[in-house]
């Protein structure tokens, strides 16, 4: 079981520090290869932007541990991860990142069964003091 995969149970501090470590080239790896299968199939993959979660050493992939887990809770659960590039007037994406879409259609995401977490805006609480990120059960 990898760094990722422990994530799907109950973990320690220890391994959500492990994953956290891990999560930068993992998104980026699922990314890289659903865009090799794309194009294995004949059709051009969206364009990633320049600072893509999904993309090796910007910002957001290796800066931003929050927008990371937030991300891989998005695919383990189907739920929308939008490009920060694109926002409403409203201050919300506009459109899905390209390196999810990508990664969503080729199947190349994490082999997790849920994603027990909470989203990185629910773990700062109105005290400004962190939640615990890792699950009780």
């Amino acid at each position: 079981m990898d760094a990722i995969e422990k994530l799907g149970r109950p973990c320690t501090r220890g391994e959500i520090g492990e994953a956290i470590e891990a999560l930068p080239a993992a998104l980026a790896r699922y990314a890289d290869e659903a865009e090799a299968q794309i194009r294995a199939m004949g059709i051009e993959p969206p364009a990633r932007c320049a600072s893509c979660a999904f993309t090796a050493g910007t910002f957001p992939n290796t800066k931003a541990p929050a927008t990371a887990l937030d991300a891989l809770k998005c695919l383990v659960e189907d739920h929308p991860f939008g490009c920060h590039h694109d926002k409403g007037p409203d201050g919300k994406p506009t459109r899905l990142c390209a390196g999810f879409r990508m990664v969503m259609a080729a199947k190349t995401g994490p082999k997790l069964e849920r994603a027990p977490w909470a989203w990185s805006d629910e773990l700062v609480g109105r005290s400004g003091e962190a939640a615990d990120p890792c699950p009780s059960s």
